[in-house]
């Protein structure tokens, strides 16, 4: 009796997990020329020899290659970042004009390729453009244009769909929050703004107090100009540029009370003490020291005292200081 039940709970389980090893199996796993869809968009991916997938760019770039259009699956964005990507299926590659990166699209029928902008790196980079690849796909516009005999100035233009939705303003480094847009933080219960900056504002600090120290040799003062404004429905403080640093390309944070990017006493100060009632709001300044290789890549960030400690970085907010 016991045998027989154990053989049974073994039979149950064997196939339990043969059922929840074979989609995993399965995934990846594409028979040359397949077709993959991402939901959602109207972008394909096809597999080579090896089930290795690749975009596709235009049909020009598809020309000559095995394409099983009946062999048709679609995935989401989760699932494809999970499969196998190699080099992007390209006709003209994509050209780069200034900071935007453009797919040249260049249909068999056309007599002449159009320049869609694509979107996001995000994008780039599901694409299958790599640090390794990026230089064979992404052409700067004068090598471009001397490679294919074609001047980019006549090219139609457009947007490319995005495969990668765009992040929430202020989540990323790489999309803060623009000068003068105000980001509520309902927890804590204030509304902050950047509304200006003065990126070398060491003329300024110096002239506030004799005793002010220049600034070591290499650095400069920096100055944010913000504006809080109360949301709670009680009268406090603001007591939050503690939670207010700066941050650049060599990946350090500023904080103004860190010994070594303290600008002394600054013009305006923000005057975080002033108890602040419900819709008013107080506008002052905060100042940093910092390299002044660094001046143009700052962003600052704002970290809400309501996150908890283990959820600070996800509550984290940037704000665009260009």
């Amino acid at each position: 009796m016991h045998t027989t039940r154990l053989r049974f709970l073994f039979l149950v389980v064997s196939v339990c997990l043969i059922g929840s090893i074979a989609p995993v199996q399965a995934q990846g796993t594409f028979a040359h020329g397949a077709v993959v869809a991402l939901q959602g968009t109207p972008h394909l991916w096809f597999a080579d020899e090896q089930g290795v997938l690749h975009w596709g760019g235009d049909t020009r770039a598809l020309s000559g290659k095995h394409i099983a259009w009946s062999n048709r699956v679609e995935v989401s964005l989760d699932q494809l970042r999970t499969l196998p990507v190699g080099d992007p299926w390209l006709s003209a590659g994509l050209l780069k004009d200034g900071d935007p990166i453009y797919l040249v699209k260049w249909e068999t029928e056309w007599e002449l390729p159009q320049l869609l902008h694509i979107q996001s790196i995000g994008d780039v980079e599901l694409f299958g453009i790599n640090g390794s690849n990026y230089g064979n796909f992404v052409i700067d516009r004068p090598a471009w244009e001397a490679r294919h005999g074609i001047s980019a100035a006549g090219l139609q233009r457009g947007v490319l769909a995005s495969a990668v939705p765009a992040p929430v303003p202020g989540t990323t480094r790489q999309n803060p929050i623009p000068i003068g847009t105000a980001m509520d933080f309902p927890g804590d219960g204030w509304r902050i703004a950047v509304i200006s900056t003065t990126p070398n504002a060491t003329n300024q600090v110096l002239a506030k107090n004799r005793f002010n120290d220049p600034p070591r040799p290499g650095h400069q003062f920096f100055i944010a100009r913000l504006q809080v404004t109360r949301l709670g429905s009680t009268p406090e403080a603001f007591l939050g540029a503690g939670d207010i640093s700066v941050v650049g390309s060599l990946n350090r944070a500023y904080q103004d009370f860190d010994r070594d990017a303290w600008c002394g006493v600054i013009p305006d100060e923000l005057d975080e003490f002033r108890e602040i009632f419900s819709g008013g709001n107080i506008t002052g300044n905060l100042c940093w020291q910092v390299p002044s290789s660094e001046v143009s890549s700052l962003v600052l960030f704002y970290d809400p005292d309501s996150a908890r400690f283990d959820n600070k970085l996800a509550a984290r907010r940037f704000f665009s200081l260009r």
